[in-house]
């Protein structure tokens, strides 16, 4: 959400449209599609938009709130076929102030990816300085025959690491020992994770492909002090808040509350990674006391 210009005109669709071309030679990466790999041996890679249209992904939303703006870009698929991003602009809402709503696959970026490259599409001063125009050559797409060649290359390098990492295992029997405690703790976790079937209850029927954005907003400063009277994190402070909530619906709603299992996304990339694209998260299953009685202080 960004407030008006304090003076002058408002600027365009186009005009704003036309900055985001500027800086796309900033992340090119947003010129690029996914190529599937024949014949599904290898993940597919990265190849150059050869008709790539700036207005497939910079898009005009007719809405008098950012609610509605959300609602209609995260209901809408994102194409397979194209460069998978897309960034809806609404030219003015209510309260006078714009919306921009980024919309961006996992396979491309990450959370703070994507918070990077925000600070490179987007300025922070109201007068910035010359962007560098660079004029966009996009290469052609690899042949099947070069893709598959590269695939099958690929792949027995893959096979060849796989070899020698058997024969330093086999060479080293604390390493031996350490591995099959990694692999009864992984299986420990996939069967914690996936065991139990999912109960009965209203956050587990089915739903459309139809998305609505509800907000709620606390000061930072309040998530900062329970966080430092608990010795916890901000993270943490927010799932309890969002497992109270949870608990409180079935209960609104005269039904028995349900232990509800959240998958939560942990970053793992490194310092050294900086803006780089592509997905750094992994995943963590934790159960969330919503099924605990509740009590003065707790979740409620």
């Amino acid at each position: 959400m960004f407030d008006p210009p304090a003076a002058g005109a408002r600027p365009s669709f186009e005009a704003r449209r036309e900055h985001v071309a500027r800086r796309l030679p900033r992340a090119e990466r947003y010129r690029q599609r996914l190529q599937s790999v024949p014949p599904a041996v290898q993940d597919p890679v990265w190849v150059d938009e050869e008709d790539f249209d700036l207005a497939r992904h910079v898009v005009s939303a007719d809405a008098s709130s950012l609610g509605q703006v959300v609602d209609r870009a995260m209901s809408r698929p994102l194409n397979r076929s194209r460069p998978l991003w897309e960034l809806w602009i609404a030219r003015g809402l209510q309260d006078g102030r714009i919306a921009l709503v980024g919309k961006a696959h996992h396979c491309l970026v990450d959370g703070l990816a994507a918070v990077e490259l925000a600070a490179l599409m987007l300025d922070p001063e109201e007068s910035p300085g010359a962007i560098e125009a660079r004029q966009w050559k996009p290469q052609p797409p690899p042949g099947a025959v070069s893709l598959l060649a590269n695939a099958l290359a690929e792949r027995a390098a893959e096979q060849l690491e796989l070899v020698r990492w058997q024969a330093r295992v086999a060479s080293s029997p604390g390493r031996l020992h350490s591995l099959a405690g990694d692999a009864r703790r992984a299986a420990a976790a996939l069967a914690h994770a996936f065991g139990d079937r999912a109960p009965a209850s209203p956050f587990n029927e089915p739903i459309s492909p139809q998305r609505h954005l509800a907000m709620v907003s606390r000061p930072l400063s309040e998530l900062r002090e329970i966080r430092r009277r608990y010795a916890a994190t901000v993270n943490d402070v927010v799932l309890a808040v969002c497992a109270g909530a949870v608990r409180r619906y079935p209960e609104d709603h005269r039904q028995p509350p349900v232990a509800l299992k959240a998958m939560v996304p942990v970053s793992v990339r490194e310092a050294e990674c900086g803006s780089v694209l592509g997905n750094r998260i992994v995943f963590m299953f934790i159960v969330c006391p919503v099924g605990s009685p509740t009590r003065s202080g707790g979740l409620r």
